[in-house]
């Protein structure tokens, strides 16, 4: 049918197309709702994760982190399909519900030892601690009979007399008084400085004092020396001071922003710590139990407890982080009472890679991921370390943390997508059922009966019976079809007549022209190309009239074609301004340098015989290579040429030749060998384009010398 009927062409071509334009329709209207969709949970995005920003920023204003958790915990209930996370500035995932807890058969012995059976253990390289939920904690944490496990391991450094210039303990004493002093709880100071000394024997005083050298916390009894204790206040480091058998730790206290809203914006130093150790404290016991590692236990033990009871317990990280710089520690890892693992000093958080790029580059960063059909799009807000952050978090940092909130939009990029191609199958369908109904009526009356009739009279036609003619009824396709055909058939009978008036010998030669005489395709071969080029064309055509301009042309491209031709070359075609010859042979590029020479040399003696104010000036490019040589264009237009990467250079050094300047390459050069009366001049090495390396030419001149 569609082979003998061309309603059923049409009809089918239409449908194609018809349903082509609806599935692009349908591709576009899915990729505009996909773009929608994104955009408006971008918005959404940003919003919220601004909005849980400010929130968070504002709670834990408020000192206290079991509440910011909480909050977190509110508004992750209640945001639906967003997901929404808060990392800390390492990246650190925080303020989030607990993992499940770890089955107690994939966890460490020593670490399932210290939950099971609530005991620690210790080596001479590491100690596993258990933490008891003791009666001043269960304000926070009611259940339960641990609060967690402590697991530490020996680092580089102890923390003994020996090691007093380490200042490990003062760190460990001043990053715990810091923490609790943040917190906005001075009035814990003095049980924290006593359970300190009551825990660890070598401690043998903690102190800390005022500009006056006033003890503010701690106990006095045993005091530093006054002058030591006096550089203490006006020092900018640490040092150790040793007096009485004992070895002072001094420590000047800084007045840094998070101090401020105690001690004023005065700058110095507000006070200093003093931490007294026995100097014989620190070896191992006749048990073999590690002084270091025991002192250095009790000591972090006692600071978490204060610490945590400050009600800020991301001050913990702080302080775990603090003790882990000392060196004194090459593992610091604290777990809870179900085993999951709450902080852990030494490992280096993974965050996904937009919250990494907001933490480093302080900005707001939004990305969307891909996994097949799912798509996660994902706003993260840096939360600046703003001046009122600063009273907890210091000055360490430009950012405090990040909040990212995300939304799964690949279930609702499914289901529009899926409404969307409903509609458009539908909708379709439809249109293209009206459109065949609507083609058949009028092509039927419009196109296939005159194109019937049209068909009967060409069948006459080539029966030989040229008294007929189609009738016109129309200035449409099929109207002029009708009178082309007309035409023809007034053309056939002219040339039937003129048949009586020429030999045959002339119509077998014009039906001979009826096929190309040329085939179109190439052959290789070597060749040598010239390029010349008028310079200043274009200004000199722009002050004269088109007349002028012609007529100068002529001139100099007639001396020009002249030369060529006198060297034995073709000139394969004129540009314009430019004329382009080949020569062949294998003395081709020998003939070449001098129809170059000639060239320039006729342009000049045009000059003198025209007298011109402006004389004009060539550039000539010589280039020999192998080329492509052939015919070339469409049926109807041949050219002749030659191409390749030989003729593209020569056009090249045609354009980089200066007014009477003859360029080639190196290779052309030699290729042409010696001529007499001709000088040829290195020149630099020229960048072309097409070509990566300098190419190396020379100059071709004559020798007036000689």
């Amino acid at each position: 049918m569609v082979r003998r009927h061309l309603v059923a062409k049409l009809g089918l071509a239409l449908v194609l197309v018809t349903a082509f334009g609806f599935v692009l329709f349908g591709a576009g209207g899915i990729i505009v709702a996909r773009r929608t969709v994104a955009e408006q949970h971008r918005r959404a995005a940003e919003a919220l994760s601004r909005s849980v920003a400010a929130a968070v920023r504002n709670a834990m204003l408020q000192g206290n982190g079991i509440a910011v958790r909480e909050m977190m915990t509110d508004v992750r209930r209640n945001v639906g399909q967003a997901r929404v996370r808060v990392y800390s500035p390492r990246g650190e995932l925080v303020f989030a519900p607990p993992p499940p807890a770890p089955r107690r058969a994939s966890l460490p012995p020593e670490l399932r030892t210290a939950l099971t059976e609530r005991r620690g253990t210790a080596t001479r390289a590491r100690v596993t601690h258990v933490i008891e939920n003791e009666q001043r904690c269960r304000s926070c944490h009611a259940r339960g009979e641990l609060r967690g496990v402590l697991t530490l391991e020996r680092g580089s450094v102890g923390w003994s007399a020996a090691h007093a210039d380490r200042h490990v303990v003062s760190t460990l004493v001043r990053s715990g008084f810091v923490q609790v002093m943040t917190a906005g709880r001075h009035r814990q100071i003095d049980a924290y400085f006593s359970e300190l000394r009551q825990r660890a024997p070598a401690l043998r005083a903690v102190t800390v004092y005022g500009r006056g050298a006033v003890p503010y916390f701690g106990d006095d009894a045993t005091a530093p020396d006054p002058a030591a204790l006096r550089r203490a206040l006006s020092a900018r480091a640490p040092f150790v001071h040793e007096a009485n058998g004992l070895r002072w730790q001094l420590v000047p206290l800084p007045n840094e922003p998070r101090c401020h809203g105690c001690h004023g914006t005065r700058e110095g130093v507000r006070g200093a710590l003093a931490v007294a150790l026995a100097a014989t404290e620190g070896a191992a016991d006749e048990h073999g139990n590690d002084g270091d590692l025991d002192t250095l236990v009790s000591l972090a033990d006692v600071s978490l407890r204060h610490v945590m009871m400050s009600s800020l317990g991301r001050l913990v990280v702080a302080f775990m982080d603090d003790v882990a710089r000392t060196g004194a520690v090459s593992r610091l890892a604290l777990h809870d009472a179900e085993g999951r693992l709450y902080h852990d000093s030494f490992a280096r958080p993974e965050p996904p890679v937009a919250v990494s790029s907001a933490l480093r580059s302080r900005r707001a960063v939004s990305a969307e991921e891909h996994d097949g059909d799912d798509v996660r799009f994902s706003w993260v807000e840096p939360l600046a370390n703003e001046p009122r952050c600063r009273r907890c978090h210091g000055t360490d940092g430009a950012v405090r943390g990040a909040v990212e909130v995300s939304f799964e939009i690949g279930d609702e990029l499914r289901t529009t997508r899926n409404a969307l191609l409903v509609q458009t199958v539908a909708f379709g369908a439809v249109t293209i059922g009206l459109i065949l109904a609507a083609l058949w009526m009028v092509l039927r009356r419009t196109v296939v009966s005159p194109v019937q009739k049209l068909g009967a009279i060409a069948d006459r036609i080539g029966t030989g019976d040229l008294d007929v003619s189609a009738d016109v009824r129309s200035t449409d396709e099929i109207g002029r079809l009708a009178t082309r055909l007309n035409e023809m058939v007034v053309a056939l009978r002219q040339r039937i007549a003129l048949t009586k008036f020429v030999s045959h010998e002339t119509l077998r030669s014009v039906e001979r022209t009826s096929r190309p005489v040329v085939l179109r395709r190439g052959e290789r071969c070597r060749m040598t190309v010239v390029f010349s080029d008028i310079r200043g064309f274009t200004a000199f055509s722009e002050k004269r009239s088109p007349e002028d301009v012609v007529t100068m042309l002529n001139q100099y491209l007639e001396a020009q074609a002249l030369k060529v031709h006198a060297h034995g070359g073709d000139i394969d075609k004129f540009v314009g301004d430019e004329v382009m010859a080949r020569f062949a042979g294998d003395d081709g590029a020998h003939r070449a340098v001098l129809a170059a020479l000639d060239m320039v040399e006729a342009v000049e003696s045009v000059n003198r015989s025209s007298g011109r104010a402006e004389p004009i000036a060539i550039g000539v490019g010589v280039n020999e290579g192998e080329m492509i040589l052939g015919a070339m264009g469409a049926e109807e237009r041949l050219d002749f040429t030659v191409i390749g990467d030989a003729v593209n250079l020569g056009a090249r050094l045609c354009s980089a030749a200066a007014p009477g300047q003859v360029l080639m390459t190196r290779e052309t050069a030699e290729r042409a060998g010696p001529i007499d009366g001709v000088v040829y001049e290195p020149l630099s090495p020229i960048h072309v384009k097409g070509k990566q390396a300098p190419i190396a030419i020379v100059c071709a001149r004559r020798d007036r010398a000689a």
